[in-house]
């Protein structure tokens, strides 16, 4: 469903909410590899805690003739412990408008690589039929086939299929080769988040 636009809409300058610097010295593997996973059991929790709020995962922002504004990613903020960045946005904008852009950098670190301390995330929802993201609604753990114990909707990708993190962009799995353009990252496989939160 279309998410109602904020009562008030933002004004005035963007107030830093979020500041994610780059650490000292680059990452070890090994360090990346647990950070990556911290990344994503904080996703797994927020999502939780947006389904049982809700009863169904974030959908994307739409506009009034339906065209993708921002991502979920952007909706599931409060969840992440992050409203008041969530209340910067101009809900009814595109995530790259004049204003939303500008808060872009403003990256929290769950949604950040270890890769890279850019305003762009790996970390993206399985979009397309019959997947958890991509659709009007949030998908609802009662209506994944197998179960949300058993149902990957959230996948960290390679780099070079890394968006910015407002972005209304997740991953649509290529028909027979759904690994395309996954696991470059870590040498032990793909990281993935299931429905359940795990």
């Amino acid at each position: 469903p279309l998410l109602p636009v904020a009562a008030t809409v933002p004004t005035g300058p963007i107030e830093v909410v979020i500041q994610n610097a780059a650490p000292a010295k680059p990452l070890t593997l090994e360090e990346k590899r647990l950070r990556s996973a911290a990344n994503l059991r904080k996703l797994g929790e927020a999502l939780l805690a947006h389904t049982e709020r809700t009863g169904a995962l974030p959908a994307t922002i739409q506009g009034g003739q339906g065209q993708p504004l921002l991502s979920w990613r952007v909706v599931l903020l409060p969840d992440l412990g992050y409203g008041e960045l969530y209340r910067q946005f101009r809900l009814s904008e595109p995530w790259d408008s004049q204003h939303n852009s500008q808060l872009l950098a403003q990256i929290p670190p769950e949604l950040q690589s270890p890769e890279r301390f850019d305003g762009k995330t790996n970390y993206l929802g399985l979009a397309g039929s019959g997947q958890a993201f991509g659709g009007a609604r949030g998908a609802a753990p009662t209506a994944m086939e197998d179960g949300a114990e058993n149902t990957v909707v959230v996948v960290e990708v390679d780099d070079d299929r890394a968006v910015d993190w407002t972005a209304p962009s997740d991953f649509q799995p290529a028909a027979g080769a759904p690994r395309t353009r996954l696991g470059q990252l870590r040498a032990d496989g793909v990281f993935a988040l299931l429905g359940d939160g795990r």
